[in-house]
C-alpha cells in the first residue's frame, strides 16, 4: 500500500512539474490525476533538477552506444522515460512491484497514445507487459538472482551496453539490500550506474526529513547508513566498477542543469520563487552518484566530472533578461 501511495506521490509532483513548464512531459498526465493543492515551488524545482540531470545522462550513454544500449529502470513507477525519450532507441526495462506494475500495465494497454509506442505485438502476463522496445517486469528489489532471472526472461542481454537508473529507490531499502542492487550493476561489463539518491547527516533539516518520510509510511531505511558524499563513493568503490563519482545535488543543479544563462532565465520565469536558500538546502540533502563499466560508461563519468569542475554560475536565480 505505501509503496502505491508514494508512487502516485510521486507521479503527480511529476505532472506538476511539466504542467508548470519546467519538463516537456506530455506523457505524466495519463498515468495520475492533478492534484488538489499547489505544489511548492522548491519541489517543482527539485523534480526538474533530478529529471533534467538524469536525462542528461541517458541521452549521453545512448549517443554512445550506437544504437545497440539498453536501459533499466528500477522502482520506475509511473516513469515516462521511455515514451518521452522513444528517439535514443533504448531498449528499456522497468521493474517495480507487482502491484505498481499491474496498475501500470492497465494504464499503458488502455491508453491508445502510450499502447501505440509499444507495437502491433504487446504481451500482458502475470509478470507485466512487454511490446515492442518496452519491457515492464514486477520483482522484488530486494531478491537481485530474481531481478536477473526476469530481465533475462524478458530479453536483456548483460553483456549489452546498460544505464542503470536508480531513481530515489535505494534509500527504501536497507542498506546491504541497496548495496547488493549496485553489486549487481556493478557485474555488467559495459555499465553505467545512475543512483539518484538521499543522504541524511546528523542535522536539523536530515531529522525533519526522515520523520516526514515516516510519518508518511515511506521510511528512509538506508539514509542513515550513508549520510554524506563520502560515504555513497565509498559505497560504489567497494564494488567492481571501474570509476565512481558522486557530487550533491546544489552543485549538480548549478553546474550542469542550469550551466545554460538561457535555461536560468527560462526557469527563473515559471513562477514565483521566494526562497532560493531553502530549495538549495534541500538539494544538498541529495546526491547523484555515477559509477561506471567499460568505454561508453567511463566516458559519460568523464564528462560529468568535467561538467562539475566547471566554474558554475551563482545559485539563485531570479528573473531577468541573458546577456551576450
Amino acid at each position: 500500500q505505501g509503496g502505491m501511495e508514494l508512487t502516485v506521490a510521486t507521479a503527480r509532483a511529476k505532472r506538476s512539474c511539466a504542467e508548470r513548464g519546467y519538463v516537456d512531459d506530455p506523457f505524466a498526465a495519463y498515468f495520475v490525476a492533478a492534484g488538489q493543492d499547489r505544489v511548492d515551488p522548491s519541489i517543482n524545482r527539485g523534480y526538474y533538477a533530478r529529471s533534467e540531470a538524469i536525462e542528461y545522462l541517458v541521452r549521453s550513454f545512448a549517443k554512445g552506444c550506437a544504437g545497440n544500449g539498453q536501459i533499466v529502470s528500477l522502482g520506475a513507477g509511473f516513469e515516462t522515460s521511455f515514451w518521452r525519450l522513444e528517439d535514443l532507441g533504448l531498449v528499456h526495462f522497468e521493474v517495480d512491484s507487482e502491484a505498481v506494475v499491474a496498475a501500470k500495465a492497465s494504464i499503458v494497454t488502455k491508453t491508445a497514445s502510450l499502447r501505440r509506442a509499444l507495437g502491433a505485438e504487446v504481451v500482458a502476463d502475470a509478470n507485466g507487459l512487454r511490446g515492442g522496445r518496452y519491457r515492464l517486469i514486477s520483482c522484488d528489489l530486494r531478491d537481485p538472482a530474481a531481478l536477473g532471472s526476469r530481465l533475462a526472461a524478458a530479453g536483456f542481454a548483460s553483456t549489452r551496453p546498460t544505464i542503470v537508473v536508480a531513481e530515489c529507490v535505494l534509500a527504501y531499502l536497507e542498506a546491504e539490500e541497496s548495496t547488493a542492487v549496485a553489486a549487481w550493476a556493478a557485474d555488467l561489463p559495459c555499465s553505467l550506474f545512475v543512483d539518484y539518491d538521499v543522504m541524511a547527516p546528523d542535522d536539523a533539516f536530515a531529522r525533519i526529513m526522515l520523520a516526514n518520510f515516516k510519518r508518511r509510511g515511506w521510511p528512509l531505511l538506508s539514509a542513515t547508513r550513508f549520510k554524506t558524499l563520502g560515504d555513497h563513493s565509498d559505497r560504489l568503490k567497494t564494488l567492481a566498477f571501474e570509476a565512481v563519482a558522486v557530487a550533491d545535488m546544489a552543485n549538480v543543479c548549478s553546474r550542469l542543469v542550469l550551466a545554460s544563462p538561457v535555461e536560468r532565465v527560462r526557469v527563473a520565469n515559471l513562477e514565483i520563487f521566494d526562497d532560493p536558500d531553502e530549495f538549495n538546502l534541500i538539494m544538498e540533502h541529495y546526491c547523484l552518484g555515477l559509477a561506471a563499466n567499460g568505454p561508453a560508461a567511463l566516458a559519460v563519468l568523464a564528462a560529468f566530472r568535467d561538467a562539475l569542475a566547471a566554474d558554475p554560475l551563482p545559485r539563485s536565480i531570479s528573473p531577468e533578461t541573458p546577456t551576450g
